[in-house]
């Protein structure tokens, strides 16, 4: 967990020899969702990326370690749109869903990120921003925050799930 939370945020990059480069980190993770986006997951892979950008595989290494690693920006960078903003109203209802409805903007937005696998709560920053968004509202209804995480947990996977069997259906 901790080399993921260190890629996400930015505080483990690989080393680099030469002068440098016209490429960035930032670049390939955009190239890679491109490709998810019109291909899917299964579209993604270092080569299919690299000849996205008009580089050579190699020189995608040089940005990020692995594919795996490039999956998990991509999921981070596919929730860079902003969450709902806090509820002046105090509607807890209301804002929960809004959050709910900005998740499945996101899902539709990017589907293959529902087939992306999840091993936790979010550690990137644009997921971090999400899961403190439903929290606030949750917490707000008067949940403690444990309680807050874990129906939070549960809403997000039933949106996740309930927009991955649309994609199914839709393909089926």
């Amino acid at each position: 967990m901790t080399r993921e939370i260190e890629l996400l945020w930015g505080l483990r990059e690989p080393g680099r020899r030469g002068p440098k480069p016209k490429l960035n980190r930032e670049g390939v993770v955009r190239a890679a969702v491109a490709v998810a986006d019109a291909e899917g997951l299964e579209g993604v892979s270092m080569q299919r990326v690299a000849r996205e950008l008009g580089y050579t595989t190699m020189s995608l290494y040089r940005h990020v370690d692995s594919k795996e690693d490039l999956l998990v920006l991509m999921v981070d960078a596919a929730m860079a749109q902003d969450p709902p903003e806090p509820r002046a109203d105090g509607d807890w209802r209301a804002g929960i869903q809004a959050w709910v409805s900005g998740c499945r903007e996101m899902y539709r937005r990017h589907p293959w990120v529902v087939f992306a696998a999840v091993f936790g709560p979010p550690l990137g920053p644009n997921g971090l921003r999400w899961m403190e968004a439903g929290l606030r509202e949750l917490v707000g209804a008067g949940l403690t925050t444990a309680d807050a995480v874990q129906v939070l947990m549960t809403v997000s996977g039933v949106v996740r799930d309930t927009c991955r069997i649309e994609l199914d259906m839709r393909r089926a």
